[in-house]
């Protein structure tokens, strides 16, 4: 065993320099996380390309948030984020905490879990940015950006500006972990030119897209990084885009979706856009169900640039690999082609060059189950379940239950 973790580190390592070639997150985040141990997991259960985050180590200290106040004094969140060492973050205080502005991390070496404050934590009105860093870690939290807009309407907090939930850009070893991000003004989640990243069991759900103009399409999800999994969330309630993974330039992009329940979705579930870049994507035992429109599409693989739709050499290096799939026309004992429901604009050829028949790479720790099973599995734990769900999420939950 022993053996065994020394040999996926070092394989582990080895990426990392290939990256810091290649592309993703900048060079220096690469190098400084490079030297960092590599063989624990973050924790029991944690899957995918960012399973191997340290947030703050088994050496961090540990740091108590004991007020629900935003501001830089001891006990905040937002002091605690900023401190500059290994640190895990816990909360003796349940409740909303209601940013003043966004709550940016720069700081690497950070644990923040609110899995055993009664109430849980939920984050209002403003964005958590996780900027420039690496190993960090967040469980258990509720992030929702336009949560007064929501209930009391306009408000100068949220007034004439996008409200993401989640930010993650230029950064590398990124695991978050039951969280749930919902009520974003335009896109809940980015993750940009990042590497390593985990977004596993999460509810990413219900954008206030009646707060924006309405020829202004908004994906839920956008990602254009190296190694990003997406593993075992909720996504649902969302009028127009679900994931959007775009490859843009020239760095390689690379992204896997495993066994996530993706319902009650707009326009379409998931969309590729392709570019010039080298990529590779997984796609596989997910569940689509419940689409909100007679024409909504669950995979459409479109180009960046129409002009790229019948150009074979610009999009060469790209590969997908899609496989055992559900889809809402489907019958559950009934074969399947996943590639029958893509709808693209590229011409055959280009098409078929695109198609893998196999995996195009490992993804660390995730045993996937069959797609028949997402709902219950899903369902069971997604979003800040711990120490329990709070209405808003139960709600979402009912909803899609009492649906199926």
């Amino acid at each position: 065993m022993r053996l065994i973790q020394k040999l996926m580190t070092y394989c582990l390592l080895e990426l990392i320099i290939c990256i810091v070639k290649a592309g993703g997150a900048p060079d220096s985040i690469l190098e400084q996380a490079a030297l960092g141990p590599r063989d624990t997991l973050a924790f029991t259960g944690s899957v995918g390309s960012g399973a191997f985050s340290q947030g703050g180590g088994q050496q961090g200290r540990p740091l108590l948030v004991t007020t629900l106040k935003d501001n830089y004094e001891g006990g905040s969140l937002r002091w605690a984020l900023s401190q500059p060492y290994p640190r895990t973050i816990t909360f003796a205080v349940g409740g909303t905490i209601s940013l003043n502005n966004d709550l940016i991390i720069v700081e690497p070496c950070v644990t923040v879990d609110a899995s055993t404050v009664p109430g849980g934590i939920t984050i209002t009105n403003g964005t958590i940015r996780i900027f420039n860093v690496y190993d960090v870690i967040l469980r258990y939290i509720r992030v929702r950006p336009g949560y007064e807009l929501a209930l009391h309407g306009n408000t100068n907090k949220t007034s004439g500006k996008d409200r993401e939930a989640l930010s993650i850009q230029q950064s590398a070893f990124i695991m978050i972990d039951h969280c749930s991000l919902s009520w974003s003004v335009g896109t809940a989640l980015t993750v940009s030119n990042s590497s390593f990243i985990t977004i596993q069991r999460s509810i990413i759900a219900e954008p206030l897209s009646n707060f924006r103009p309405s020829y202004y399409a908004t994906p839920l999800i956008r990602s254009n990084s190296f190694e990003v999994s997406l593993v075992e969330n909720l996504l649902s309630f969302f009028p127009d885009v679900g994931i959007e993974l775009f490859s843009p330039g020239n760095k390689m992009v690379r992204a896997s979706m495993v066994n996530n329940y993706i319902c009650r979705y707009g326009s379409v579930a998931i969309q590729f856009a392709l570019g010039s870049a080298p990529a590779e994507y997984h796609l596989y035992d997910n569940l689509f169900a419940y689409p909100e429109k007679t024409d909504s599409v669950a995979v459409a693989v479109v180009p960046i640039d129409p002009s790229l739709a019948e150009d074979t050499r610009e999009v060469r290096d790209v590969k997908m690999y899609l496989s055992e799939n559900r889809f809402p026309t489907v019958s559950n004992d009934s074969f399947q082609n996943d590639w029958y429901f893509v709808r693209t604009n590229f011409n055959p050829e280009i098409l078929e060059a695109i198609k893998s028949g196999n995996q195009l790479f490992r993804t660390h720790f995730i045993d996937p189950f069959s797609a028949l099973l997402v709902p219950e599995h899903v369902l069971s734990q997604v979003g800040a379940s711990l120490p329990a769900r709070d209405l808003i999420d139960r709600r979402i939950i009912k909803a899609i239950s009492e649906h199926r």
